[in-house]
């Protein structure tokens, strides 16, 4: 089973999320006291309109039609990158994903902090989320990125957020072998592939937002990948644990149509020479391994060294230790022309034109600060982590995402 979808707006992300997950659970005759698990890509801090992590509007339609069907034993979870986690940096929290399970009344985890399975993995072992391998129905919501090492991050990689801590290392020491390893060990039931705002370029933390309103499903990981890796215009050959996946038969080449995928032509990756040297296989054991000795984590967990390493190329994320303390985020009725997209792209529909002020209710998304074509949209308080988004990609997501809308011409200052 493989769906596409043009989802120009949350009604119809919410249909078809509707009619997928009813088919499937009901082939699955699952009980209405199953463990159900949502785990999104939450890779990092970086709000969805960058192009990095799951859309919260896709969160919200699954949790909702998941309530209606009478279920209530949901977890949502993930587990983020070493490097946040080396920081002391929440990413659940500050994506929304926290307060969102307080909405809706279900239960989070942080998977690096979770009980785990040691579980056999290439010459190893590796510690697993227990839940991710005890889920009665296990729905996996990766985000289409490009992605520097990888060349792409789709359902495959999203599971490495699975893996506890830093036990991720070792699905990175050899990545292509790593990925492919580790999808023979977990099984989700359904594959959401958030292509909404998809990343290109040198993504998956420095690449650039990229509108294609598309979101598919499936329950073939491999055949998924294989598809998105020509639709980015990549090809599955050129991606090393598909051309493992094809080896062992997993993948078969006539039941793709290649010819009849769309290609979007994504901006590839371009690493620095230092990442590259950084992340080629002879040395990244032995840096990963000098990266984690005590001493050195503190150094390069620094502010100091955080922008240094940053603008050398050596890591994408900044990692900036510093929570947002935004008391308010508010309507300028002199700016704003009740266009609406502050609406369309809310996971919560509010209505925000008419709420003026958006506490409470709010899960402080910061979509509709970004989105906003006029910047109508005010906050009071300190941005925190938040001023690099704001320096960096809100004048890129009126570019590449409102000005593709096809509504607007040029911002009006605020």
């Amino acid at each position: 089973m493989f769906q596409t979808k043009e989802c120009g707006d949350i009604h119809d992300i919410d249909l078809f999320i509707k009619n997928i997950l009813i088919n499937s659970i009901q082939k699955k005759s699952l009980s209405i006291d199953s463990l159900i698990l949502i785990k999104p890509n939450c890779n990092s801090d970086m709000i969805a309109l960058t192009g990095n992590t799951t859309d919260l509007r896709i969160i919200v339609s699954i949790i909702r039609r998941l309530k209606d069907l009478g279920y209530e034993n949901i977890i949502i979870g993930d587990g983020t990158s070493s490097g946040f986690v080396n920081s002391h940096i929440d990413v659940l929290s500050r994506l929304g994903i926290k307060r969102l399970s307080e909405i809706f009344k279900i239960k989070y985890i942080d998977f690096n902090e979770a009980e785990f399975t040691d579980v056999p993995f290439l010459d190893t072992s590796i510690r697993i989320a227990k839940v991710c391998l005890e889920a009665d129905f296990f729905v996996n919501i990766s985000k289409l990125k490009t992605h520097a090492e990888a060349q792409m991050s789709a359902c495959l990689k999203n599971m490495i957020g699975c893996v506890v801590g830093k036990d991720k290392q070792k699905v990175h020491t050899s990545l292509a072998e790593g990925i492919f390893a580790l999808n023979k060990i977990l099984k989700p039931t359904l594959h959401f592939v958030d292509t909404l705002i998809s990343m290109e370029g040198t993504g998956p933390s420095r690449g650039i937002p990229k509108l294609t309103n598309i979101l598919a499903v499936g329950d073939n990981p491999f055949y998924i990948d294989s598809f998105f890796a020509e639709f980015m215009g990549i090809g599955y050959k050129n991606v090393g644990y598909l051309e493992l996946a094809e080896k062992e038969g997993l993948i078969d080449e006539r039941e793709l149509n290649i010819s009849e995928i769309p290609h979007h032509n994504f901006l590839m990756p371009k690493p620095s020479l230092l990442f590259k040297l950084i992340n080629r296989g002879p040395y990244r054991k032995f840096f990963a391994y000098v990266r984690y000795l005590p001493i050195i984590q503190e150094i390069i967990s620094s502010s100091l060294l955080a922008f240094p390493l940053y603008i050398s190329g050596a890591r994408q994320d900044i990692f900036i230790k510093e929570d947002d303390s935004i008391d308010e985020i508010y309507v300028d009725e002199n700016l704003c022309t009740n266009c609406k997209l502050c609406t369309k792209y809310c996971p919560l529909e509010i209505d925000i034109p008419s709420r003026k002020k958006l506490f409470p209710g709010c899960i402080k998304c910061f979509y509709c600060y970004f989105i906003c074509p006029y910047q109508a949209i005010k906050i009071k308080g300190k941005p925190g982590y938040l001023k690099y988004q704001i320096n960096y990609y809100r004048q890129l997501i009126f570019e590449r995402i409102v000005r593709n809308e096809g509504m607007f011409g040029n911002r009006i200052s605020a």
